[in-house]
């Protein structure tokens, strides 16, 4: 059957839409129009899904129809004449904005799926990449390869179609962020790709003037943001109805038989110019103006036409296009004749006529005979759509946003053809069959694909060319630099590296092990390079990698807790077996530790307890040592004593416990420790003022005389005293190897030197190290920092996302129509994971979190929420059949099993169990037990749970822990994976491709994890995040909040003394020195911080910045020329 179909089209919940856009509306509306087939559009917004599975159901295979609860009141409004069925596809699009080979890239692609089940578990994986519930067509930092290849395994029928393939700002092929071709940007993965859509800038004739769209079916659609809008391009199928029959009709071209066009004249961003400036240019037009406005001095807005002539390699003349009708809508030929606005009363007026007389307005347009027309008496009406059949009409390009103009009559032809007659009274006819569009006469003219393509191709990229310069911006080169080259081929025994924010220091360690592996050819297997987090290791590990000449050379690289846990692991067997403790867990231990005490009088609180615990693990302090420097309380000892013992009997330690027990294992046994250091005598410790006692103690057992030990940091960046760093332990290094030589780095690599002169003026004077010396770049760029005062912190949010919007050149069509952002401003090449938003408390982070939630522009903070019920769960399955069960998994085993068990029962069960005096878990001995002391109910609980325990262990024998995991979330007990715990699954599978089968290796690793290992890798965010956790970090652009007296420095809840107030001072100095280009700080006026609103005053460390390095006010307000009128080729139009 022959039907028409428009896939891309949007909801209410898209922004910039009609409220009504609903699928009662579509419905409705498609009928009216004459679409037999209509998308959903929006399939991936939390809402609309839910509308969409509330009031659709099945109907042919993949297709959908409104339930007729719904639609039976709407059919009765429907017109006789174009009552017909209407079906819904899943459709959806994506603004996909990224890096890729060095530029920004901002596409847009409609994703296709068969049924709703597919399309709601891609949304729970799309969800944790980015934020769908904002917007009806969410902005994510994806790569539109990820994005196809989700696609792809989301249905086996699930396609991905490239949107409006050639507009400037969101498309594949777009002048201003796009692609040259397919393969580079959909790469191996181009093979799936079988549509594109046009555009309404765009028609086929155009898009077969470049060759490697040949093989590619050619659709249209209207991409509608409200109802009337539907059907401005479709496209022409004679299939049967079904989705498999439209996707193989897409595919191979058969039974797709065109598409209803728009006039690429009347899109948007069909010719080139300045909407601002009012100038309208054609590409040879722009060709003699270098691109360039010819009023303002900035780069054109590049138009379709010429991008198409850019990338053409075929004459039109000698091309086969596919069949199109070249239409407007029936309102704007209406509007035309009666000379009033297609939304006004009277066009409504007459287009209800002509559709209760005549039929669809798609009818009416393409078949139904003049004759017939003139009957509906409206005036003008047949003569129009004639000349609209014969391809006889009057155009003017759109531009830079500005939609064109299209007309079938003169002005001075509609008053001869009125004459003395009222232009209300009437007129129709017939056309026999379709034809294709014709050429327009006054159309721009195309060039001559022989001589003129490689300029215009040239000419396409000024705007790269212009965004890429960069002044004297450096990049570390091959080469070392002179300091750099010192310690790398430092060939005596002990070294410490001096290295200020952004000299190298990573690279510097990396290529000192290189050279020391690769020219000095000692093995990998003894060295032992120690850094603080995971993140840092895995980099340093990637880098050594790429330097080192064997694959098998690399060397041990982990963080102190990752060296001791192995350590551990490999020389107490009983270890692989223990528990680390999460929060959740040590909580549970510390409180039976109190309760245990609880006959003593005066036992000191939770909170107080757990700080001092791990201070006194970390100065390798046990409880029947002299606690006194840890804390005077009486109880105190005997609370510790008692939570250890609590650990030990459930074969436990917390995250201070690796360190301090490694340190006590070396001092017990000399052997274990003469071996270990004799397996790693060159020793590596990145971040070397940051460490505590207990680390500096480890740091310090390694070294032997045969040991060389080479540390690198910088005390202006010590920022962990809270938690027990202390940075004299870098001071003292020449005093504990006095051999030892000091090389410093000072030539920065990352910053500005407006940066660098900035944040060395709020340390210099502070600083602490002995004959500072102060870091330079050379690098050239903006000669201030923005300094930004806001009301309100709320105020201060929106400050910053608007800011990143604009320094994105607009997120969206919306941020460049209306004025948002200026499409004359040449951005730089920036997406979202060049952001970063700094703040020294996660409460400061909170309004920003929300203003970008509501932008639609994806983020990220990296901030290790405690485990969910659900991944608790998992964790606790997963530990059961590997042998790791402990009484703290008791709770969400049980809760699986019997979903409304009460927390008194699992009390009485879980005392019962520690009742028995086990020395050990192991379940087949639990199973033995005899269960006469406990009641009916909990007796039949408790066997349900040994019987489920039995079952799984028999389901995943011999299963891996990826494979686990896939089975748990398969089984009906366990609870549904909530959106918000998504990406944590995602992680859990990630790491089981690491661990294998070593259910050991995995929970130490999980155990192990930091905040700033939760933020992804493989999508683009911006990051919010507290100075603490941007430490290693750099990002071109930084916004620091939250600049204001109280919270930078940070009062906390308690007087501030020197030693504290210089600390902050250096945590606010490595926060500026994590800004490669660009810096902005803000401050509010008042500010509601842990629940009071407070009158704020501006930062005593911004200060100390002097005057010429600040520039004060909104760093994003915009000042525009008055507009002159400028007109483009007059005989074109009336």
């Amino acid at each position: 059957m022959k039907f028409i179909a428009d896939f891309h089209i949007h909801s209410h919940y898209s922004r910039a839409t009609a409220k009504n856009l609903d699928l009662e509306h579509l419905y409705y509306e498609a009928q009216i129009k004459g679409i037999s087939v209509i998308g959903t559009g929006d399939f991936t917004h939390p809402g609309w899904i839910a509308e969409i599975s509330e009031k659709l159901e099945p109907a042919e295979n993949g297709l959908y129809v409104l339930k007729s609860e719904f639609s039976k009141s709407i059919d009765k409004t429907v017109p006789d004449l174009c009552k017909s069925q209407v079906r819904f596809v899943l459709t959806a699009e994506i603004s996909n904005i990224y890096k890729k080979n060095g530029r920004t890239r901002k596409n847009h692609n409609v994703l296709f799926l068969p049924e709703i089940d597919a399309v709601k578990a891609l949304n729970s994986k799309l969800d944790s990449i980015g934020n769908i519930h904002s917007d009806g067509r969410p902005i994510l930092g994806l790569d539109a390869h990820h994005l196809l290849d989700m696609t792809l395994n989301a249905h086996e029928l699930g396609f991905l179609v490239p949107a409006h393939i050639w507009t400037p700002w969101f498309s594949l092929l777009g002048s201003k962020s796009g692609f040259d071709t397919l393969e580079e940007c959909f790469e191996d993965l181009s093979s799936h790709i079988f549509a594109v859509e046009t555009g309404l800038s765009s028609d086929p004739l155009m898009n077969r003037r470049v060759s490697f769209l040949d093989d590619l079916t050619l659709i249209s659609n209207s991409d509608a943001h409200s109802p009337d809008k539907l059907g401005r391009e479709a496209n022409l199928f004679n299939t049967e109805l079904s989705y498999d029959a439209m996707y193989n009709a897409m595919k191979t071209g058969k039974g797709f038989e065109g598409t209803i066009e728009f006039y690429p004249e009347e899109g948007k961003y069909h010719l080139d110019g300045h909407r601002k400036c009012e100038i309208r240019l054609t590409p040879e037009e722009s060709l003699s103006h270098d691109g360039i406005c010819p009023k303002c001095g900035k780069p054109l807005t590049l138009g379709v036409l010429y991008r198409v002539n850019a990338l053409a390699d075929q004459v039109e003349n000698n091309i086969d296009s596919p069949y199109f009708d070249s239409l407007i809508p029936l309102k704007e030929l209406l509007s035309e004749i009666v000379q009033k606005g297609p939304k006004t009363k009277t066009v409504a007026t007459h287009y209800q006529k002509a559709i209760e007389s005549l039929g669809s307005e798609f009818y009416i347009l393409r078949e139904c005979p003049l004759e017939k027309i003139k009957s509906a008496n409206i005036p003008l009406l047949s003569e129009g759509i004639k000349r609209l059949r014969d391809g006889k009409v009057h155009l003017l390009g759109g531009y830079d946003g500005e939609f064109g103009r299209v007309k079938v009559f003169k002005k001075s032809e509609l008053e001869t053809l009125k004459g003395q007659k009222s232009l209300f009274k009437s007129g129709i006819g017939k056309s026999p069959k379709k034809q294709k569009s014709k050429v327009i006469p006054n159309k721009p003219k195309k060039p001559d694909i022989s001589q003129n393509q490689k300029s215009f191709h040239l000419k396409s990229n000024v705007q790269k060319k212009n965004s890429s310069k960069k002044s004297s911006e450096k990049t570390i080169e091959s080469e070392l630099n002179t300091a750099q080259q010192e310690a790398v081929q430092f060939e005596g025994k002990h070294l410490i590296v001096m290295a200020g924010p952004g000299t190298g220091k990573t690279r510097t360690l990396t290529h000192r092990i290189a050279w020391l592996i690769n020219k000095q050819k000692i093995s990998g297997n003894q060295v032992l390079s120690v850094t603080f987090t995971h993140k840092a290791a895995v980099e340093m590990k990637n880098r050594l990698k790429g330097l080192l000449k064997e694959a098998d050379s690399i060397p041990f690289v982990a963080t102190f807790h990752g060296l001791c846990l192995h350590i551990l692991e490999k020389e107490s067997p009983k270890i692989k077996n223990i528990r680390i403790l999460n929060e959740r867990e040590q909580d549970l231990c510390l409180s039976s530790a109190l309760k245990k005490c609880s006959h003593t009088d005066e036992l000191p609180s939770k909170k107080h307890c757990k700080k001092w615990i791990e201070t006194a693990k970390q100065k390798c302090l046990a409880p029947d040592d002299d606690l006194e420097s840890v804390s005077s309380h009486a109880q105190f000892s005997r609370v510790y004593l008692a939570y250890q013992e609590i650990l030990k009997y459930n074969q436990a330690m917390d995250f201070e416990d690796i360190i301090f027990q490694s340190i006590q294992l070396f001092q017990k046994n000399s052997d274990i420790h003469d071996r270990w250091c004799k397996k790693f005598p060159y020793i590596f410790v990145d971040e070397y003022q940051d460490v505590n006692f207990s680390q500096y103690t480890l740091v310090r057992m390694f070294v032997k005389e045969f040991s060389k030990i080479c540390v690198i940091g910088d005390p202006d960046q010590a920022i962990y005293g809270f938690r027990g760093s202390d940075f004299s332990y870098f001071q003292r290094f020449l005093d504990d190897y006095p051999e030892a030589r000091c090389i410093r780095l000072n030539q920065n690599y990352r910053s500005t030197e407006a940066i660098l002169s900035a944040s060395e003026q709020v340390i210099s004077a502070y600083s602490l190290q002995t004959n500072r010396q102060r870091i330079f770049s050379g690098i050239q760029g903006a000669s201030e920092i923005h300094i930004q005062e806001t009301a309100t912190e709320k105020a201060e949010a929106e400050a910053i996302v608007k800011t990143i919007e604009q320094l994105l050149g607009g997120i969206s069509h919306f941020s460049l129509d209306s004025g948002r952002v200026d499409s004359t401003a040449i951005p730089d090449e920036l997406s979202f994971s060049d952001f970063a938003v700094l703040y020294r408390t996660h409460d400061i982070g909170h309004a920003i979190a929300e203003a970008l939630d509501r932008s639609g522009m994806p983020f990220q903070t990296a901030f290790k929420k405690k485990q969910t019920t659900t991944v608790q769960n998992m964790m606790a399955l997963l530990r059961l059949i590997s042998g790791n069960f402990r009484l703290f998994d008791l709770d969400s085993l049980l809760i699986i099993i019997e979903p409304d068990i009460d927390k008194r029962t699992i009390d009485r069960l879980r005392n019962w169990i520690d009742s028995q005096s086990l020395k050990s878990f192991d379940l087949e001995k639990l199973a033995q037990l005899s269960d006469d002391k406990l009641s009916q109910k909990i007796r039949i609980i408790w066997q349900n749970f040994l019987h489920f325990q039995k079952n799984l262990q028999e389901k995943l024998q011999n299963k891996n822990i990826k494979q686990s995991i896939q089975i748990i979330l398969t089984l009906p007990e366990f609870p549904k994976i909530s959106v918000n715990d998504q990406s944590y699954f995602d992680r859990l599978i990630a790491l089981s491709d690491n661990t294998g089968m070593n259910f050991s290796s995995f929970f130490s690793q999980t155990a192990l994890f930091q905040d700033i290992d939760v933020i992804p890798d493989h999508v683009e965010k911006i990051s919010l995040l507290t100075m603490h956790a941007a430490k290693g970090l750099e990002f071109p652009v930084v916004f620091i909040a939250g600049c204001e007296d109280n919270i930078i420095p940070f009062s906390g809840f308690g007087k501030m003394d020197d030693t504290h107030i210089s600390e902050e001072r250096r945590v606010f100095y490595v926060a500026l020195t994590r800004a490669q280009k660009l810096l902005y700080c803000s401050h509010s006026k008042i500010r509601n911080f842990f629940g009071k609103k407070k009158e704020q005053k501006v930062s005593r460390f911004l200060k100390d910045i002097e005057n010429k390095l600040k520039t004060n006010g909104s760093p994003f307000k915009q000042t525009h020329k008055k507009k002159d009128i400028v007109t483009y080729s007059q005989q074109c139009l009336l």
